[in-house]
């Protein structure tokens, strides 16, 4: 009996552990927040592909809790001012480990007073906000250091070709 028992719970662990759920895709979003004449396109970077989908005025990543759109979002949305940049996971983890070990680059304060800031890199919802004075360091410093953990060259290329809007970024292999 207690054998049966233990079998009975061990096949509902499994059937536990192998049910579909819906995975969190976890994605950097690069979108500009400063004052510019011409539209400047949002770039979502991601390990697996991004699906965004628009519905009213509510927006929502890879089946993510739907975020509210902001004025500036709506634009982006609408006019697809936006970019999709799927890399290799070493690339994706090496640019969350550069940004949470500089996070002397980041405002985070700067809410009372956003015109200083440029870029919001967002990563799982947190905002780390970058002014004009240091985008172009950042971003920079950024790709040489992709460079030195030995990236992914393809990866590394195509973010430096989808960050020359940001800060005329102009490194190469």
């Amino acid at each position: 009996m207690k054998n049966i028992l233990l079998l009975i719970i061990l096949v509902l662990v499994l059937i536990q552990c192998t049910t579909n759920r819906p995975e969190k895709i976890s994605y950097i979003e690069i979108k500009h927040v400063g004052i510019e004449q011409k539209p400047v396109k949002t770039l979502f970077i991601s390990t697996k592909v991004v699906n965004i989908d628009v519905k009213g005025n509510y927006f929502q990543i890879n089946n993510q809790k739907p975020e509210l759109l902001t004025g500036r979002d709506q634009f982006i949305f609408a006019n697809s001012e936006y970019s999709v940049l799927q890399i290799d996971d070493k690339t994706f983890q090496k640019i969350i480990f550069f940004i949470n070990q500089h996070l002397y680059f980041f405002d985070h304060t700067a809410k009372q007073d956003s015109r200083d800031i440029d870029y919001s890199i967002v990563i799982d919802g947190v905002h780390h906000d970058i002014s004009y004075e240091r985008e172009t360091v950042f971003f920079s410093q950024m790709i040489l250091f992709l460079k030195s953990e030995n990236c992914d060259k393809k990866s590394v290329e195509a973010l430096i070709s989808d960050l020359g809007y940001v800060s005329q970024i102009k490194l190469s292999f």
